[in-house]
């Protein structure tokens, strides 16, 4: 594709989100504070990451969260970042998290504008990526999924532009943010073996030694691995059994939560053929699986699960502007 330059609707749109955010944002500040950013769940313990990111996790045992340790502490990068930015004072970490968190999500639509454009689609349809409900709905609690949605629209936007290296680096950092990140690998990784070259297939594995390295770490440090923890057990299984627990145990949101789960599987499978030649067509494909996988733990109530559904749904929906595209445009993959 070359380097193509970034088309300015996409720049209007990311400034355009960021205002409206902002104007949403300061009143919240004003009336609540930071801590209503972190209210609750999740939100709450990125927060305490932050905080202490080299720790042990010893303030989870205030909410009763102790054993999630090593899966939180698995997911540094979020919580390390903002860690940075503040030169580890305590005072400035909870702003920089709301900082990032805003950023992130702010980029969101600007990023897909520029990643659908180098693939010959028209730019705007990258304000699709803000009709997923669940990016809306978490504005205000601080999550990962912003930042690891815009982590890897920002890789793929590098790799299509001829900088694999500075590409890979990106995804290796979005790998831990969430770890569901590596699933953008696995395109870039086929696409280099279908072209018989090894040697890009083995950089783009070589992404996940950060995350392997931390894991090794954490190991040591808190006495478990990340992906061994049972929560991750909880949250994925096999193909289509949390749904069916869900609606055997008739879970309180379970009729919305259910077709939910229906419709971005059918949508990220369609994303997926439409956009078969590039590698967010690759990813939808991938999001499908994962999504078919959720276990029970994730299809308890609407709101998480709407949130979960935020990353496949995004991608799914920028591949549906693919059709868009011109054939003679198509990405080599």
């Amino acid at each position: 594709m070359g380097r193509r330059p970034v088309p300015p609707i996409a720049w209007l749109l990311t400034a355009g989100t960021g205002v409206a955010l902002v104007a949403i944002t300061i009143p919240l500040l004003h009336a609540h504070g930071t801590a209503w950013f972190f209210r609750e769940g999740d939100a709450y313990l990125y927060r305490a990451t932050a905080l202490d990111p080299f720790g042990t996790g010893k303030s989870f045992a205030a909410v009763g969260r102790t054993v999630e340790i090593p899966y939180r502490y698995g997911r540094i990068g979020l919580p390390f970042a903002s860690w940075l930015l503040s030169a580890g004072r305590p005072g400035l970490v909870p702003w920089w998290l709301i900082v990032i968190h805003l950023a992130a999500i702010a980029a969101i639509p600007g990023l897909a504008a520029a990643l659908i454009d180098s693939y010959g689609a028209p730019a705007l349809g990258g304000a699709v990526a803000l009709a997923s409900p669940g990016l809306l709905l978490i504005h205000d609690y601080v999550y990962a999924e912003p930042l690891l949605i815009a982590l890897v629209l920002f890789g793929f936007n590098l790799e299509g532009r001829n900088r694999p290296r500075a590409a890979l680096g990106v995804l290796a950092y979005a790998v831990l943010v969430k770890e569901i990140a590596a699933l953008a690998l696995i395109p870039l990784v086929w696409r280099a073996l279908r072209r018989r070259d090894p040697w890009s297939a083995a950089a783009g594995a070589s992404a996940l030694v950060p995350y392997a390295a931390w894991s090794v770490w954490l190991r040591f440090r808190v006495g478990e691995f990340p992906f061994h923890n049972h929560t991750v057990s909880e949250a994925f299984g096999w193909p289509g059994v949390g749904v069916h627990q869900a609606l055997a145990q008739g879970t309180p949101d379970h009729v919305v939560v259910v077709s939910m789960v229906f419709a971005t599987i059918v949508l990220c499978a369609v994303g997926a053929y439409v956009a078969r030649q590039v590698p967010i067509g690759g990813l939808s494909a991938m999001l499908a699986i994962v999504t078919v996988c959720l276990g029970l733990n994730a299809l308890v109530f609407e709101s998480e699960t709407m949130r979960l559904l935020t990353v496949p749904q995004v991608f799914a929906l920028l591949c549906l502007v693919m059709a868009l595209a011109p054939k003679t445009r198509e990405a080599k993959v």
